[in-house]
């Protein structure tokens, strides 16, 4: 299996055999929601439930709106299916100055 970076380079990773005529994606390398950045939204990282309230409380804190995302697990390559029950209680986590 070959990977290639796409969306210009910016380190996600796609197999080349997709699933389904979908591209699939290395569990580390997911997809960003581009339609949240083109709305004014950073993405953060994938944080599990345990440490979520406190990165949430934490960005408040200090003036950013906070939006969590569910991982779409879906789109995973088949190398990555270990990870996968891990990621679904994992969330992305988007932030934006307020205002």
């Amino acid at each position: 299996m070959r990977t290639a970076h796409v969306n210009g380079g910016n380190g996600m990773s796609v197999n080349d055999e997709p699933r389904g005529g979908a591209p699939t994606f290395l569990g580390c390398n997911l997809p960003t929601d581009r339609a949240l950045i083109d709305r004014g939204w950073q993405w953060r990282g994938n944080i599990d439930d345990e440490k979520l309230s406190a990165i949430v409380e934490f960005y408040e804190d200090i003036g950013f709106e906070v939006r969590l995302e569910a991982i779409k697990t879906n789109c995973l390559s088949t190398s990555c299916k270990g990870c996968e029950g891990g990621l679904a209680i994992t969330k992305a986590v988007y932030v934006r100055q307020k205002g």
